[in-house]
């Protein structure tokens, strides 16, 4: 990778100031514990060069099953954005909508429609398969496996269900004060066993690595507590995978090496001739073994298989009590003293180009319009009333910002 030099020493002429944020979701404090850097540029600036493929299909699966959910297992009859219209599972004035459809629609909808959009996943030659398909996991991968998510969703659903699970929530949002910020999330299920009395929070993960924290789990934990006042003992994601067809079996291999060609022409003479001996009838014997294989085996090779799918499976499980309120607190209490005292530490690594959607403006990496934006912030904040704003220059003092500060992403 070639490093430009100059963007360390380019002129920053978007100094224009920002808005620190008055609410923090996990996925920002995830954001920020990843890159501080990248946190800096893609929600405090608001810089990107585009979206994945994945995070649209993300909000087609998180949508389709909680119509799902709420109209199989609640009983509702819930209001569908995607054919606009009401959905009644005994009489449909609106039909429930596809993947492709809800797919099609937050596209359009969020405008990135023109945008550049990645593809995540392997690029295969002219196939597709579950690691991806001649463009990655681009949009016809999520056309052709995006159902398959659904519909693992719904067996797994099923199947904790009849294990004795109770589906007690869908989608709960929630706003709650963590370490001095408002901490918003939404919680895509909460379960309940009457067995055990447990309390478990599920959250869907439609990408391809599993969280190597609980930390959005536990958080969760906390929203649901201080907004329901309902304490959770686990927290679970729910993954998908895929899963091979299972195989034709295959007829035993016959005992002893096949016969060689001239070995069996002899066997073959002498038995035309009546006159074979033992140790030729064996080899014919032999022979006809490895004949009746072969045919078991090509017949095998061609009979259609059981086709591969795509499953869904839960983690291990977190114990939710083993996290203290006084824990999730502190995380996001230092999160915010970081942020608000302008400490955005980068953390480049060999995935910074293909995978971060702000690398081009980044002066670690030599980012071509990393001069676009200041090394130092103007930060601003909004009064009580939310009708004027102050600004200070170049402040890190976090005691000049106020709590009254603009909510995240507005």
């Amino acid at each position: 990778m070639t490093v430009d030099l100059s963007v360390f020493n380019a002129p920053a002429y978007h100094d224009e100031g920002i808005f620190m944020p008055r609410r923090l979701s996990y996925s920002s404090i995830s954001t920020y514990a990843e890159c501080g850097e990248k946190y800096r540029l893609e929600k405090l600036h608001k810089v990107g060069t585009g979206t994945w493929w994945a995070t649209i299909a993300g909000k087609a699966v998180h949508y389709i099953t909680e119509l799902r959910d709420r109209i199989e297992i609640l009983g509702e009859v819930p209001w569908d954005e995607v054919t606009d219209g009401y959905i009644n599972v005994n009489d449909q004035p609106s039909p429930l909508p596809t993947f492709r459809q809800a797919f099609d629609y937050f596209l359009a909808k969020e405008g990135h429609e023109g945008q550049e959009i990645k593809a995540s996943g392997r690029k295969g030659l002219n196939d597709y398969s579950f690691l991806g398909g001649p463009s990655g996991r681009d949009q016809e991968w999520w056309y052709r496996f995006g159902p398959q998510y659904v519909d693992a969703w719904v067996a797994w659903r099923d199947q904790v269900i009849d294990a004795g699970w109770q589906l007690l929530e869908v989608e709960v949002d929630f706003e709650v004060e963590l370490g001095g910020y408002r901490v918003i999330g939404s919680i895509d299920r909460v379960f309940f066993i009457p067995e055990t009395g447990q309390i478990i929070i599920v959250d869907l993960k439609t990408g391809a690595n599993e969280p190597s924290d609980s930390i959005q789990l536990v958080t969760y934990r906390e929203g649901l507590r201080k907004s329901l006042f309902v304490d959770a003992d686990q927290g679970n994601y729910v993954f998908f995978r895929w899963v091979d067809g299972e195989k034709p079996e295959l007829p035993e291999k016959p005992a002893g090496r096949r016969p060689g060609k001239v070995q069996l022409e002899k066997a073959q003479s002498a038995d035309e001739a009546g006159q074979p001996s033992a140790e030729q009838l064996e080899i014919l014997e032999r022979q006809r073994a490895f004949e009746a294989w072969d045919e078991a085996v090509q017949a095998a090779s061609t009979t259609p298989l059981e086709p591969g799918r795509v499953e869904a499976f839960a983690n291990y499980g977190t114990d939710l009590a083993a996290y203290p309120t006084e824990f999730v607190e502190r995380v996001y209490q230092q999160a915010r003293v970081g942020i608000e005292n302008q400490v955005f530490p980068f953390n480049t690594s060999d995935n910074c180009e293909r995978r971060c959607g702000v690398f081009e403006f980044c002066r670690a990496v030599g980012g071509r319009r990393a001069g676009e934006y200041p090394i130092f912030e103007t930060i601003k904040w909004r009064s009580d009333d939310d009708t004027s704003v102050s600004p200070t220059a170049n402040s890190g003092d976090a005691s000049s910002v106020s709590s009254s500060i603009p909510e995240e992403g507005k």
